[in-house]
């Protein structure tokens, strides 16, 4: 007799699936349906949390996770029968989740103008924070592209090449629009936002970097050094006066793999230091674009 409103699914197995319903208009209201016959019939219990649940996640059928508001994590090892509560001990919402294997785990959420990236080593059952910025606002979603690159997406992606030791930001959404994120396998990460679809196989770009404070007599793109590399090469460019700098990456196909740069910048020298470890070998090609001059280098990658 009420509205039913769909929250989450996580398959646990080929059979049991676990699904989290709300049912009216009041946030408090949410169920944990749990179905063993690939969802032939279901048993229901209200989830043990008056928080609002914002995913679902099982690593495998004896690790399950719910995230939810208030920086509370509910925890089950039997497949959903029952849950333990964990608290982060931070109140900011908690929006996804995600394993690598049995131990190792990723929780993002934050506020409306900052973000938070929290860390398990022990299977979930303590948690440490990982990143605390205001480089974004909440993370919606997280993905590990392997064991060491993970990258978590809200109205920018951030991405880490250490496993979450330093995390750098990677690309802007336009209209400041929210994105999702997700490693489609070990070479591809697709992101989705507002009218685009964002598509990389490369490693992580590390961040940009002003050098000194002197203002160039012009726009210019450097060769990238070394060059040939092996796993990180520097990338300098010049701006002779405030631009909005475009600067993609492209494979030996001419398609674009990314966009490093996409906004304004100030006149001056700066480098980016792509970390190429999760790319194939190859022929890459840097493109800069500012208000009218183009430039482009050739980059080569050998493993």
């Amino acid at each position: 007799t009420e509205s039913l409103i769909p929250v989450s699914i996580a398959y646990i197995t080929l059979m049991d699936i676990a699904l989290i319903l709300r049912y009216g208009s009041g946030y408090n209201n949410h169920y944990l349906y749990l179905s063993t016959d690939a969802g032939s019939s279901w048993t229901s219990q209200l989830i043990p949390n008056p928080k609002t649940p914002r995913k679902i996640h099982f690593h495998k059928e004896s690790l399950g996770f719910i995230v939810l508001d208030s920086g509370i994590v509910l925890k089950s090892t039997n497949r959903g029968v029952s849950w333990s509560t964990v608290n982060l001990g931070y109140t900011c919402n908690l929006f996804d989740i995600s394993f690598r294997d049995s131990l190792n785990g990723i929780i993002v959420g934050g506020t409306s103008n900052e973000c938070y990236i929290f860390k398990s080593t022990n299977g979930g059952s303590t948690w440490s924070l990982n990143l605390n910025s205001t480089i974004t606002g909440s993370l919606l979603s997280v993905t590990y592209k392997d064991p060491t690159h993970i990258y978590a997406s809200g109205k920018k992606i951030l991405g880490t090449s250490n496993g979450g030791s330093t995390w750098i930001e990677q690309v802007v959404f336009p209209s400041s629009a929210s994105g999702f994120i997700s490693a489609w396998n070990k070479d591809t990460v697709i992101a989705i936002s507002r009218d685009n679809v964002y598509k990389t196989s490369i490693g992580i770009v590390t961040e940009l970097q002003p050098l000194g404070s002197e203002v160039p007599s012009k726009n210019q793109l450097s060769q990238c050094y070394p060059n040939p590399f092996n796993s990180e090469t520097k990338i300098r460019f010049s701006l002779n006066k405030k631009s909005f700098v475009n600067l993609v990456l492209y494979d030996i196909s001419g398609t674009e793999i990314t966009k490093l740069v996409n906004y304004s910048l100030d006149a001056g020298f700066y480098e980016y230091i792509w970390n190429a470890g999760g790319s194939a070998s190859g022929i890459y090609f840097c493109r800069l674009s500012i208000d009218g001059f183009t430039e482009t280098q050739t980059m080569i990658l050998i493993k």
